[in-house]
């Protein structure tokens, strides 16, 4: 699959209502639709001010709706690695899938419509923060549909200097979007992102990038809660950037160790 003029080669292009401004693109958002049908999803985005770069159907079908380097409106209220506001940076990706279901009283997988299940052998138990304290069920992603997201992602990730590739349910601030859910095939998706840095034989985007943070922070032995903290630095301070993976940044300075993403903004 290749990509020409900013949209994919081969594939279906269908407008959407609302195109913004040019962007240049450093982050895929994955995310699925809530909804029963492809159809549903484009007619929703050919109407209004909401939409994604792209819709990939259960058996696979990709129909684009906004070139990759305009701004789509799919991201909301967001921040990632140090940039607010995502729609500004990034490629969305929109995953015909229903999301969550709950368990009624007699056994039945009830849908987020209030509709039972069809096929609640496809649909899988997880926990998903944003969703509540319980654990649901989630819709799988089809085989066609995830062959059809690799090629897509590899498509992008040849073509644009991206950072990194999230889901809706990382990057959203107000703390209530759970998309792509547990159901999504992140292993999958993070090794073709591993594999396209390694054969780039380039240092990662972030090094040598400064940032600055928006509230006081732990600096870390090591990129996670279970390292040690070494010190604090107050809201304010300007880092060095040394390396990012997996929501932390390594800093040299002014202290050696690893503070959290989520407080940091990239200058």
């Amino acid at each position: 699959m290749q990509i020409k003029d900013h949209k994919l080669v081969g594939v279906k292009y269908d407008p959407a209502a609302t195109i913004g401004k040019e962007i240049d693109p450093i982050f895929i958002v994955n995310h699925f639709t809530s909804g029963y049908s492809a159809d549903g999803a484009i007619s929703t985005f050919k109407q209004g001010a909401v939409a994604a770069h792209l819709v990939i159907d259960r058996d696979g079908t990709i129909t684009q709706m906004v070139p990759f380097n305009r701004r789509a409106n799919h991201a909301g209220a967001s921040t990632w690695m140090g940039y607010d506001m995502l729609n500004n940076y990034s490629i969305g990706i929109e995953l015909v899938n229903l999301g969550g279901a709950t368990v009624a009283a007699n056994g039945d997988l009830i849908d987020e419509y209030g509709r039972k299940v069809k096929n609640p052998e496809r649909w899988v138990q997880g926990y998903q923060k944003n969703a509540g304290p319980s654990v649901k069920f989630w819709e799988s992603y089809p085989e066609a549909q995830i062959n059809a997201l690799v090629e897509v992602t590899k498509a992008i990730l040849a073509t644009y200097n991206i950072k990194d590739i999230t889901g809706h349910e990382n990057i959203d601030t107000r703390g209530w979007k759970s998309d792509p859910g547990p159901a999504f095939p992140w292993s999958v998706i993070r090794a073709l992102f591993r594999s396209s840095q390694q054969d780039d034989e380039q240092p990662h985007p972030l090094t040598g990038q400064t940032g600055t943070t928006s509230t006081g922070v732990n600096v870390r032995g090591g990129p996670g809660t279970n390292f040690d903290v070494l010190n604090v630095l107050g809201a304010g301070a300007k880092v060095t950037i040394t390396d990012h993976a997996d929501g932390w940044f390594k800093i040299s300075n002014p202290l050696t160790g690893y503070i959290s993403d989520k407080y940091v903004k990239v200058v």
